[in-house]
């Protein structure tokens, strides 16, 4: 599971909806919550962005738009290539954030250490966590 700091910069609610921006690092992201009531999800309260390594989709050479709303630039640390499955660590902001695709497309973006990708997650995909 990655974990990543994060401070809530907004919260925007309609119904039973919440859409939370949490500020990490200096870059934006966004987590929908369905009817919040913990008392730590309040504006400028810390907390932990947390999200599944097989949620993190990557990105290379994007141009147009996407759907998706967040997405953050990283470098590839490492790779673990598996039959079916391969694990990359991607450094962003000097923070590791864990993401797990298929084998076929690792190689068919012909993906590589050092290389500048994009992380990709929905924002259905990240959930807040109380920092402690």
């Amino acid at each position: 599971m990655n974990k990543l700091l994060a401070e809530i910069a907004e919260i925007n609610t309609s119904g039973e909806l919440s859409l939370v921006t949490l500020n990490c690092q200096g870059e934006l992201f966004s987590s929908i919550i369905i009817n919040h009531q913990e008392a730590y999800i309040e504006k400028g309260n810390k907390v932990y962005m947390v999200f599944k390594e097989t949620e993190v989709s990557i990105g290379k050479n994007l141009s147009g738009g996407l759907s998706i709303r967040n997405r953050f630039k990283s470098a590839i640390e490492a790779i673990d290539k598996g039959i079916l499955l391969s694990e990359k660590k991607l450094n962003f902001k000097e923070q590791i954030v864990t993401s797990i695709i298929t084998t076929s497309s690792l190689e068919k973006q012909d993906l590589r250490v050092k290389e500048e990708v994009e992380g990709l997650l929905k924002t259905t995909e990240l959930f807040i966590m109380k920092y402690e």
